[in-house]
């Protein structure tokens, strides 16, 4: 017996050892953030999808569906903090009780809570073990600690996994009734949430019988439970019986529109490469990419494309990469001319000279002329505003070029240092530096103009978060982010503020917001053969572009026309959106008081009966356990009886 208790040791202190090992390699703190806000790009078994658990907010998902969820997966949701141990312990000792019966091991669904389950599908492999389900426990308080009842049940049902691979439950209302997820009856709700966590067998329109008889249960459960009435109950059951066995699901001509994200994937992928990185066969990659912005950026580039190419590009001052399209068709030409082309940039090269100007006042107050710098009225100028002498402000706005040349000649070879700041290369002279010698990409343009926002830092432009496996550990973090001083504080903010007048007065009158401040600049490069508009808002910076692969006149485009009103339909949408966000963040957040905190940590007596069941088969493997040790320990330590006692104190005394 001594050897089976050496071994009972071994084995617990080998399972301590594990997972101490497990938690150790699972995400935390900021990376365990990131997996619960940002967008994630994955491919496991030779499928790639997108996963954005705030893709939708709490607000927009009727209460119906939020109750049904609730009904069918985790009645006391609300109450507990992540984990239910007996609902746990019970799903267990069932599980092996039938793997004992079947004679091999077999771990099924059962026992996780919605904060479990939603753990699971941002991070965690979906092969059922039992080291999965060891890593459920560890994470799900933890995302209890960081996330509210209200985000986290918003997140699960914006990333499940349903039918024909689609994830989250907007896209599955799209696919079978035609309607985003805010339009659901109870009667659908209560299929879409039934076909869970089996949806691809009990898909209605290949299996009609399991697939009511799992939404009929759904019902049921929201009656028990005081969701619905009877009439309610009546009214959805007859209604999802004639949806399924009427074929008569489809209601409405909403489809579902695949997130994008290849274009985003493609950046990412190309800086692990320069970090020397290789994807495994199956992956995760936790990234910066905006819910919202990805769609709408690549929306925007389709649209304004045309018969030329586009790209678009938004990113925090800071340096991460929030949307990016380079493409008008990515399925046609995977081409990404946002990060990979090198076009000149116009007058968005203007920049460059007005940072000098900044950094010698004489020249900021001095007036300039627009008499052509050479013979040939060498530059030409883009409209009659540009006449007489002017400041630079005033050319600024207008985007008059000849006071710009004589800017770039007073500033002589110190204007190529400044462009050289920003790690682009300048053209051969100076003169060209306002005129479009420029050359390079519109990440790295939207890269320079985020320094104006960024207290004159130029960026270190992130997509990555951290690169997970399959089961969840970090292989590859995101190194932490730096940033190059190109300019003084007081150079970037006043710089920023020259850059309201083409917005206000301009050129670029048409980036306008109804909704935030736009600072911006248009750019037309020679021949009309590029078109460009950088704008900057308190929340990001954006960049949109228009040409040729084989650069070619365009006629009548300009920066100020196409790129100019994309970036101000995505600014409209975003700060739409955003202030819609928070007007219902306010009205759903939850009551603070002392009840309410109560409350959400002590079941109801109706939740409590409803795991008496659990409960009871967790003690009696308690008990089992407790009575084996204690044999155990009677057998390796045997105890003495009265007579022995004396026995052994006569024979001390005899020595």
């Amino acid at each position: 017996m001594r050897k089976v208790a050496v071994l009972v040791a071994v084995m617990l202190a080998g399972t301590c050892w594990w997972a101490w090992k497990t938690l150790q390699a699972l995400p935390s703190g900021a990376t365990l953030r990131a997996a619960m806000e940002q967008c994630q790009i994955a491919r496991f078994s030779g499928r790639d999808f997108a996963l954005c658990p705030r893709q939708l907010s709490f607000d927009e998902f009727p209460k119906h569906v939020i109750q049904a969820a609730i009904a069918s997966e985790d009645r006391a949701f609300y109450s507990h903090s992540g984990v239910q141990p007996m609902s746990v312990a019970g799903a267990m000792a069932r599980n092996v009780a039938r793997s004992a019966i079947e004679r091999r091991v077999v771990i099924r669904q059962g026992g996780s809570t919605i904060t479990q389950q939603f753990a699971r599908t941002i991070l965690l492999d979906e092969r059922p073990g039992f080291a999965r389900k060891f890593s459920e426990v560890l994470l799900a308080p933890q995302i209890e600690a960081i996330w509210g009842k209200n985000e986290i049940i918003a997140g699960y049902l914006n990333v499940v996994p349903h039918a024909r691979g689609l994830n989250g439950l907007d896209a599955a209302a799209r696919y079978f009734f035609g309607v985003e997820i805010s339009k659901v009856t109870v009667a659908e709700a209560a299929l879409l949430i039934g076909m869970l966590p089996a949806p691809n067998l009990r898909d209605p329109t290949v299996d009609q019988d399991r697939a009511y008889e799992a939404g009929e249960r759904v019902l049921e459960r929201m009656h028990e439970q005081q969701m619905i009435g009877a009439a309610q109950l009546k009214r959805s059951t007859r209604e999802l019986h004639t949806k399924i066995y009427e074929n008569k699901l489809k209601r409405g001509t909403a489809e579902y529109e695949r997130l994008e994200f290849r274009p985003y994937r493609d950046f990412v992928v190309d800086e692990l490469a320069q970090r020397g990185v290789t994807l495994p066969e199956d992956y995760r990659l936790l990234t910066n990419m905006d819910p919202r912005l990805q769609p709408w950026t690549v929306e925007q580039t389709w649209d304004i494309a045309g018969d030329h190419q586009a790209a678009g590009v938004f990113l925090r001052p800071s340096g991460e990469l929030l949307a990016i399209s380079g493409s008008r068709d990515y399925a046609e030409n995977s081409f990404n001319r946002a990060f990979k082309s090198a076009r000149s940039i116009g007058s968005t090269g203007k920049l460059f000279p007005m940072i000098g100007a900044h950094e010698r006042p004489s020249l900021l107050r001095k007036k300039y002329s627009t008499a052509p710098v050479r013979d040939g009225d060498w530059p030409s100028e883009p409209s009659k505003r540009c006449g007489g002498y002017m400041n630079l402000q005033y050319a600024l706005t207008h985007s008059c070029n000849r006071p710009f040349t004589w800017l770039a000649q007073d500033l002589g070879p110190g204007l190529t240092a400044i462009v050289k700041r920003f790690e682009i290369k300048p053209p051969d002279s100076p003169l060209l530096v306002p005129l479009g010698g420029i050359e390079t990409s519109p990440l790295m343009l939207a890269r320079a103009y985020a320094s104006l926002a960024n207290g004159g830092q130029l960026p270190k432009i992130r997509g990555l978060v951290a690169l997970l496996s399959r089961s969840g550990r970090v292989e590859v973090a995101a190194p932490e982010p730096v940033s190059v001083s190109v300019m003084a504080p007081s150079v970037a903010k006043a710089l920023l503020a020259d850059l309201r007048g083409p917005v206000e007065h301009g050129t670029a009158r048409n980036s306008n917001s109804r909704h935030t401040m736009v600072y911006g600049k248009t750019g037309t490069s020679t021949a009309n053969h590029d078109a460009w508009f950088v704008g900057v808002t308190r929340d990001y910076v954006g960049t949109f572009w228009i040409g040729d692969d084989r650069p070619q006149t365009m006629p009548g485009m300009s920066g100020g026309g196409l790129p100019a009103r994309a970036f101000a339909r995505v600014t409209d949408a975003y700060y739409t959106w955003h202030t819609t966000a928070k007007v219902a963040a306010v009205r759903t957040a939850p009551p603070q008081d002392a009840v309410a905190f109560l409350q959400r940590w002590m079941p109801t007596l109706e939740q409590f009966a409803a795991t008496n069941i659990d409960l009871l088969a967790f003690m009696t493997a308690l008990a089992l356990i407790g009575l084996w040790l204690r044999g155990v320990i009677r057998t390796l330590f045997p105890p003495r009886t009265a007579l022995e006692k004396a026995k052994l104190e006569l024979a001390r005394g005899t020595r």
